[in-house]
């Protein structure tokens, strides 16, 4: 982080469009060569020792892409049709391929980051409340509740000290670390 955040912002902006192409792409090789793990295909190894996760690259690129993207289209923005749902329908493109894999958490923050994006560049809340209640939210619980480990994961997260020894035991650490105020506990 030290070394990226030395490179002036502008350079970036230069490859916004490779980088949601270069995010597709990626994403559809997954499906394509990536390995099968704990029926999930989300990794692409290289050598039996070597491998990645495109979707972690994806979330760096998505914030690229729509930083470039939103600053190029910013009177578009405040317009439903010409500019949030184009944002949407290019965001969900992205999204319907991390759910083939499946890899839901990506999905909810990369949701997160770009929505953000959006709202602070220019897009209008209410357009956010409408999609969201009308097909977000309905989205969501349809795909929480199709299967049992994605139910058991919100249920962890909302009541993570019920379960500390075994599924909680991250969300609790992290709050023993943010609680702590420090990075290392003592």
């Amino acid at each position: 982080m030290a070394v990226i955040s030395k490179i002036d912002y502008r350079f970036y902006k230069r490859f916004y469009k490779y980088a949601y192409v270069f995010s597709i792409i990626a994403l559809a090789l997954v499906l394509v060569v990536g390995r099968e793990v704990n029926g999930a295909k989300r990794w692409i190894y290289v050598t039996e020792t070597l491998s990645f996760q495109p979707s972690e690259i994806v979330k760096f690129l998505m914030i690229i892409f729509f930083a470039g993207y939103l600053t190029n289209n910013r009177d578009k923005l405040p317009q439903y049709g010409k500019g949030f749902m184009v944002c949407m329908t290019l965001l969900l493109i992205v999204i319907a391929l991390l759910l083939v894999e499946p890899h839901f958490s990506a999905s909810v923050v990369i949701i997160g980051i770009c929505s953000i994006m959006m709202i602070v560049a220019g897009c209008k809340f209410w357009h956010f409340l409408f999609t969201g209640a009308a097909f977000g939210i309905p989205m969501i619980a349809l795909l929480i509740s199709q299967t049992s480990y994605r139910l058991e994961r919100v249920t962890t997260f909302l009541d993570p000290w019920k379960y500390a020894t075994d599924e909680g035991w991250q969300v609790v650490q992290s709050l023993y670390a943010i609680g702590s105020r420090s990075v290392f506990l003592e």
